[in-house]
């Protein structure tokens, strides 16, 4: 009866004793998991070391380990603890994913390529690997490999907002547009502050021409803390060209004021939003400014002779023109703006000549008719009827009515 106690009390004493070990290891584990969760790495790995100490095979402990040693940018030590994870537990699928990660770190790529096939053969249906090995492949410009990976990926995971990125960068890059611009609405769909994806397919928009909805991309980007000077200038640029141009005049002064932008491009097409809003002098300032930064600009000179014609002040208008002339001699604009100051002063002579040379440049309905004129009055009947009649074979308003009343 007394062995029997003896050897029952024995086996409690190991049972204790076993179980006391477990534990030991099991809390020197739990305590290295709360330091990397504090960001305290160096306290972590004592606990995770102690914890193998404690118990060889508690590979958990070793994948955290590893992970830590990655954090400190040691991935041929964090090898050896994936590697001896795996020793111990040789399905251990996370254990091969960062294992492959570290390789690539350290330009060993062939292991790392080896390690996630293993661990997609392991688990097919998970998309950390394919996710992973596509980075990879993306990393290296493998655009067909890594386009393959991730389209598994969103098989297996029709939610994965990344993926879909990643792939209409990929479709993008392979000028398949329209794909790439699907894809980047999706990811929008799925997670709805998506800044990347929204300026991704701005861009897009920007490039097919389909200016407002770039412009509502840039901004929904914008709105998600994408904020420096290349979006803003995309996204003045597009609102320029959707004609929205109080918005634009907006983004061009804060490109000007806040990011220190001063070129001549900026303030011409800023001045060009204050002229179609209206506001004349606030353009005749801007053409001013571009002409300082820019003296061979013959098109600043022109719109300034436009906003001085509407100003009423014909003379300042026809020295900007002759400005014009002189930067630009082919300037057909130029030539029929100053025809027109000429034809209002009766100057029919100097307004047949500026008229005869924009024609010379190109071919205009309106400069045909007011040639007409001019020859009208210069009694040269032939001719004005010869203007008429391109004046209407161009379409110009009135020039077919005045044509058949006047020339047989």
């Amino acid at each position: 009866m007394k062995v029997q106690k003896i050897l029952l009390l024995t086996v409690f004493v190991g049972m204790l004793s076993v179980y006391g070990y477990a534990q030991t290891a099991n809390s020197y584990y739990d305590a290295g998991v709360l330091k990397v969760k504090n960001k305290d790495i160096a306290n972590a790995i004592l606990d995770f070391t102690n914890c193998v100490q404690k118990n060889e095979t508690f590979y958990e402990a070793y994948l955290e380990r590893g992970k830590c040693y990655v954090v400190q940018k040691k991935h041929d030590v964090a090898i050896k603890d994936f590697s001896k994870a795996i020793q111990v537990n040789p399905n251990y699928y996370q254990a091969f994913v960062l294992r492959a990660a570290s390789y690539i770190e350290l330009k060993q790529e062939k292991s790392a390529l080896a390690d996630y096939a293993k661990a997609i053969e392991l688990r097919p249906k998970s998309e950390d690997a394919f996710i992973a090995r596509a980075n990879y492949y993306l990393k290296i410009n493998d655009t067909k490999a890594a386009l393959k990976d991730l389209t598994v990926v969103l098989q297996l995971n029709e939610r994965n907002a990344d993926a879909y990125f990643k792939r209409g960068l990929l479709y993008e890059k392979t000028k398949k547009e329209t794909d790439a611009i699907a894809d980047f609405g999706k990811a929008i769909s799925l997670k709805a502050d998506f800044a990347e994806a929204y300026y991704q397919r701005a861009l897009l928009y920007e490039q097919e021409k389909k200016y407002p909805a770039a412009a509502a991309d840039f901004s929904k980007a914008m709105d998600n803390k994408i904020q420096n000077v290349d979006i803003y200038k995309h996204r003045a640029n597009a609102l320029y060209l959707s004609a929205s141009y109080e918005k634009a005049i907006a983004d061009f002064t804060t490109l000007m004021n806040s990011f220190g932008q001063k070129g001549a491009d900026l303030f011409f097409k800023r001045a060009i939003c204050y002229y179609k809003s209206a506001k004349l002098d606030e353009a005749l300032k801007d053409f001013m400014k571009v002409n300082q930064l820019n003296p061979q600009s013959d098109s600043s000179n022109i719109f300034m002779a436009e906003i001085y014609l509407k100003q009423n002040k014909p003379k300042n208008a026809q020295i900007a023109y002759n400005k014009a002339l002189q930067l630009n001699p082919r300037s057909a604009e130029a030539y029929a703006g100053r025809a027109k100051i000429n034809l209002d002063q009766n100057k029919y002579a100097l307004a047949l000549e500026d008229y005869t040379n924009a024609l010379k440049i190109f071919s205009n309905g309106e400069w045909y008719y007011y040639r007409a004129a001019c020859k009208d009055q210069l009694k040269d009947e032939k001719g004005m009827c010869e203007d008429l009649k391109s004046a209407s074979a161009l379409g110009y308003a009135g020039a077919k009515a005045k044509l058949e009343k006047n020339c047989k």
